[in-house]
């Protein structure tokens, strides 16, 4: 289980899971590869040619990834340089993680300290109502994704 998601659900829904020694020969026939990290340089090379790729890819930290797509003849798009307007937020990967880190944060606080509470009527410490807003606003956001899912 990885993501959310069994390796099956992936292929019912049309893409190939395969092991990490079968990564070479997978990344030289394929026409599109999706990763959050940048692929190796040395994975890079093996792309062929017309490929695409879509990845985090700071041109700061993966230059010699970059260099070795260009010279494979492989398109690469990066996720962190989809521009931050209204109208793409919806491809916006960076706030979609960062919000995702802060709730996280939020609530892996609330749920390490001891002694916080938050009685029936929603009243506590100024943590906990935090905690218990930042957990709200966690099933809202589900809900949101569940509604536009359907």
């Amino acid at each position: 289980m990885h993501a959310g998601a069994s390796d099956d659900a992936y292929v019912a829904a049309g893409a190939s899971v395969f092991g990490a020694t079968d990564l070479y020969k997978e990344l030289s026939g394929a026409d599109v590869i999706l990763s959050v990290q940048p692929l190796t340089t040395a994975q890079a090379a093996k792309v062929k040619r017309g490929a695409i790729t879509i990845s985090f890819l700071s041109s700061s930290n993966a230059a010699d990834s970059i260099d070795a797509l260009a010279q494979a003849g492989a398109t690469a798009i990066s996720l962190e340089a989809v521009p931050r307007i209204s109208r793409a937020q919806s491809m916006d990967a960076l706030t979609s993680q960062a919000l995702c880190a802060g709730y996280k944060a939020a609530l892996t606080c609330a749920w390490c300290l001891d002694g916080l509470a938050v009685d029936d009527a929603g009243r506590g410490d100024d943590f906990a109502l935090f905690a218990h807003s930042v957990q709200h606003q966690c099933q809202i956001v589900d809900r949101s994704e569940e509604e536009a899912s359907h």
